[in-house]
């Protein structure tokens, strides 16, 4: 499961925002890339459930 403690939000268009997310020791856990707007912050919890089953899968051993 991905530990987040903080995170960043970046300006790069009028009203539009790129999200960084931190775990305690201040390292980069997630980058989203997606432009999205304040309103639309559902967007950024999305993509951690994408990330959190991404890294639940590389490290479970798959059965073959």
């Amino acid at each position: 499961m991905i530990e987040i403690k903080f995170i960043s939000l970046q300006k790069i268009k009028y009203g539009k925002y790129k999200a960084r997310l931190f775990n305690e020791k201040k390292n980069l856990v997630l980058e989203i890339n997606k432009e999205f707007r304040l309103n639309e912050l559902g967007i950024v919890g999305q993509e951690i459930i994408k990330a959190e089953k991404k890294i639940k899968e590389e490290e479970e051993p798959r059965l073959l």
